[in-house]
């Protein structure tokens, strides 16, 4: 009887630490639950914020030369777009919803937004300032609401008899940042990128750019490479004495054509593209009609060994291993 009782005791001491660790342990699960969906919504926040940053350079940023106004509707459409793809916590998917519902964790109300300007500072050359200019980057934010669900707001408590001393918790919703945390009910944090590299973009700064004979101030199809390139030789090739011209007229007595006495100090510019065959058609004044804008043989007809160069272009591109 003694040995049996021994047991019971046993038994119920064991059953006794079981519940009391359950309850410990339910709690611990059920937080370690929602601990995690925060940290999941978390991530789509600042995922989002990220996603609006890497879009605005695929819109069109500038206008040949020195003009950045249309970077300021692109910042303000990528924000825009990154809002619309997280919309519902998951740019993969179209559901249409406006809440993430999860476990324990409900999220709502995404925002992202960007702005033109609070990049990182990047001062043109001076030699460049004509055609470069600072449009001052970009920066974006995103934020969400957040707020417990299906979790007991009270559970075995009581300050002087209850299992546990303080309150459950409070289904109080709060705010989640991309960047940081909130401050005052706001999120202040924010990404910021430098933006645009004016490169050559769209139809208008794609076309060649054939040399016009005999005049040499007059723009070719594709004027804002012309203007850009123009603009930096105002700055720095202007007005550069007439040395050329000295030794021409000391040397043959004339100027050879096109040119003209000062030539040296106008500016000249040819960049036909590969859709020209490397050759530019021009007057018969120079000897030939075919003027060579790359390396070429001197009568015009592009080097066998240069044609052949150019059909393996594409195995040398960006330091692979060229062909022998």
């Amino acid at each position: 009887m003694r040995r049996h009782a021994t047991l019971r005791r046993a038994r119920g001491q064991a059953m006794v630490e079981l519940a009391l660790g359950t309850i410990v342990l339910v709690t611990v699960l059920m937080f370690a639950i929602h601990f995690a969906e925060i940290g999941y919504i978390s991530v789509k926040v600042t995922e989002a914020a990220h996603s609006a940053l890497l879009e605005a350079p695929g819109h069109k940023l500038h206008e040949w030369p020195d003009d950045d106004d249309p970077a300021t509707g692109a910042v303000a459409q990528a924000g825009t777009d990154a809002q619309q793809r997280y919309i519902d916590f998951d740019s993969t998917s179209r559901t249409g919803n406006t809440t993430l519902t999860q476990l324990f964790t409900e999220a709502s109300a995404m925002s992202v937004s960007c702005n033109i300007g609070g990049g990182p500072d990047w001062d043109p050359s001076p030699i460049t300032s004509l055609a470069y200019s600072d449009n001052g980057g970009m920066r974006c934010r995103a934020e969400a609401q957040m707020r417990g669900i299906r979790l007991p707001t009270e559970f075995l408590e009581d300050a002087n008899q209850g299992f546990f001393k303080k309150k459950h918790y409070e289904m109080t919703p709060f705010r989640v940042c991309a960047f940081g945390r909130a401050n005052g009910g706001a999120c202040t944090g924010e990404l910021t990128s430098v933006l645009d590299d004016w490169g050559l973009s769209g139809t208008a700064e794609s076309m060649p750019c054939l040399m016009v004979p005999n005049a040499p101030l007059v723009p070719c199809a594709n004027a804002p490479f012309w203007l850009s390139a123009a603009s930096v030789h105002l700055l720095t090739g202007l007005a550069m004495g007439w040395q050329g011209t000295s030794m021409a007229l000391g040397t043959v007595g004339a100027m050879p054509l096109p040119m003209f006495p000062g030539s040296e100090n106008v500016f000249w510019m040819s960049a036909a593209g590969e859709e020209t065959a490397f050759l530019q058609p021009l007057g018969n004044e120079i000897g030939y009609t075919l003027w060579p804008t790359s390396p070429a043989l001197p009568t015009g007809i592009v080097s066998a060994f240069y044609t052949y160069a150019y059909t393996q272009r594409e195995g040398c591109f960006l330091g692979q291993e060229c062909p022998p």
